[in-house]
């Protein structure tokens, strides 16, 4: 940038320079922005066909370790249940974000942002399922669970 040292303003150089980087800016095509939108929409769709069968391995794990659990109320089965439960909870924690795009005219040249937002839809539809799926395992471990912190409690 270019300013004259006597009057501190912008010389004629740098004037002309900003209205010609404006004028290239105002030149977006449509199409560019429809290519911009188009990239970010496959990125998400991308993301979350990846998460969904992540999910999907961790509930059957889930489904897995609960059925083990009913059909053989062990201490390492209830180990196993537990921990694929915390593993899911942990993943939805940690990875359920998705990229939201908008456009900004403000500046009359669009600007494309983006925003994480939390999915709540799917860790509802996803925390409905399971505990509709398991409930009855959950009401036997939490029995089991109950029991115990009985028996330990008469032991000490």
């Amino acid at each position: 940038m270019e300013i004259d040292p006597i009057t501190g303003k912008k010389t004629d150089k740098e004037i002309k320079k900003r209205k010609i980087k404006k004028s290239k800016d105002h030149n977006i095509s449509t199409s560019e922005i429809k290519e911009k939108e188009g990239f970010f929409d496959v990125l998400v769709d991308t993301n979350l066909k990846i998460s969904e069968s992540e999910l999907k391995s961790l509930i059957d794990n889930i489904l897995k370790q609960g059925n083990n659990f009913v059909k053989s109320p062990t201490q390492t089965n209830l180990r196993g249940y537990r921990n694929a439960i915390k593993d899911f909870l942990k993943r939805l924690e940690k990875h359920w974000y998705v990229i939201k795009n908008n456009l900004d005219f403000k500046n009359s040249a669009p600007q494309l942002h983006m925003v994480a937002e939390i999915v709540d839809g799917k860790l509802m539809e996803l925390t409905d399922m399971i505990l509709k799926r398991e409930k009855n395992t959950l009401l036997y471990a939490s029995k089991i669970e109950q029991i115990n912190g009985l028996i330990l409690d008469l032991y000490k």
